[in-house]
């Protein structure tokens, strides 16, 4: 499984971060960064359950997306009936084998970026989307109850955005199953992306 997470850093800014576990079926494999990108527009992503179709369809669908993109509304619409349909897929193929499709079979999307607005979105296997921008904070995979839990608790002490999500990342990887490092941070914002921001702001990389 894995670990994704998405904070509001901001009212213009957003925090992305991965572990670098994935699942492939019942394989699981350490990846490396799982972080993905629009190549010309502020949108930034990363995929939770099976790898396969959320890396090798999904993503290059998202990437092909010409800008500049539409309003969340219209983008994201678009996004979960692509994503419903390779999850559908999935699970009338296996069907026709008399099988059961679990969770690992399928994959849900952690959105986030900037569109007409700044938001998070989770565009789940089951065809819903939601948007947790009021809330402030959302994660993915076998992780995320943990990353909740030590959420909640630095933020009752009252750290800052970046620092928060260092340390939810490293608790969640060192606790939750299935969940490995390194650990990648990423800030997206109206015109950049920031990669490279779990190893201190001095060495992040912007790109444009």
């Amino acid at each position: 499984m894995t670990i994704i997470a998405a904070m509001k850093e901001n009212e213009s800014s957003i925090l992305l971060a991965s572990d670098s576990e994935v699942a492939i079926g019942d394989i699981r494999l350490n990846y490396g960064n799982k972080l993905c990108r629009h190549p010309s527009a502020s949108l930034a992503w990363a995929i939770a359950g099976d790898h396969t179709i959320g890396v090798d369809s999904f993503t290059p669908w998202l990437k092909a997306f010409k800008a500049p993109l539409p309003d969340w509304k219209t983008f994201s619409d678009q996004a979960i009936r692509k994503l419903s349909e390779l999850n559908g897929e999935r699970r009338t193929l296996i069907e026709l084998s008399h099988s059961k499709p679990n969770k690992n079979d399928v994959c849900n999307c952690l959105m986030v970026g900037w569109l007409d607005r700044p938001d998070i979105y989770e565009l789940d296997d089951r065809g819903i989307i939601t948007s947790y921008w009021r809330f402030g904070f959302h994660a993915l995979g076998s992780g995320s109850l943990h990353s909740w839990v030590a959420y909640k608790a630095l933020t009752s002490i009252g750290l800052s955005a970046l620092p928060k999500m260092r340390a939810i990342m490293e608790a969640v990887v060192t606790t939750a199953p299935n969940c490995n490092q390194p650990i990648y941070i990423w800030r997206i914002t109206q015109d950049t992306i920031v990669e490279g921001l779990e190893k201190g702001e001095a060495d992040a990389n912007a790109r444009t």
